[in-house]
Order: C-alpha cells, then sequence, then structure tokens
C-alpha cells in the first residue's frame, strides 16, 4: 500500500501494473522533476533581465553555475527514475 501511494497509484491499478510488467515512477519524482524544470525556465527568463541591466559578470556566473547545477539534479532524477522502471520490466 506504501508503495502504490508513493506512485501515486490506487492499490489495484499497482497491483496490475507490477504483475503484468508496466512502469512505475514514484509520483513524487515526476512532481519535482516539473518544478525543477520550471525553475530552470525562470532562471533563463533572469537571464535576458540580468543582461538588459548589465549585471555584473560574477553575477551571471553564478546565474550559470545555478542552472548548470539544476540540469544536473534533473538528469540524475531522470536517470533513477530509468534505472527503476528497467529494473521492474519483466525480461524476455
Amino acid at each position: 500500500m506504501e508503495q502504490a501511494d508513493i506512485a501515486g497509484l490506487s492499490l489495484s491499478e499497482y497491483a496490475r501494473r507490477r504483475f503484468f510488467g508496466g512502469t512505475i515512477a514514484a509520483c513524487t519524482d515526476v512532481k519535482t522533476v516539473g518544478e525543477l524544470r520550471r525553475i530552470g525556465g525562470l532562471l533563463k527568463h533572469n537571464f535576458a533581465t540580468l543582461r538588459q541591466v548589465k549585471a555584473p559578470r560574477g553575477i551571471m556566473e553564478k546565474q550559470e553555475d545555478a542552472l548548470r547545477k539544476l540540469v544536473c539534479l534533473i538528469q540524475k532524477i531522470g536517470m533513477a527514475l530509468d534505472d527503476r522502471q528497467k529494473n521492474q520490466e519483466p525480461e524476455n
């Protein structure tokens, strides 16, 4: 029941997917990636504002570093989701 809850599925849907080899992604991971992408979009939008006000190079570098870290985090979560889904798929 806990795993079904984490995945955001009913217990019966969770059981069907486990039995028939469907994929199950943790609902929280999917939501987290969506939120991180939203934040990344806001950071990218902020670059235009920083360019317009001719922000010092140091501020731009901090912003670029934050965006790089965000992209890396999204990739790590995505890879973990892929690995979990591959481990849940039945072998042929």
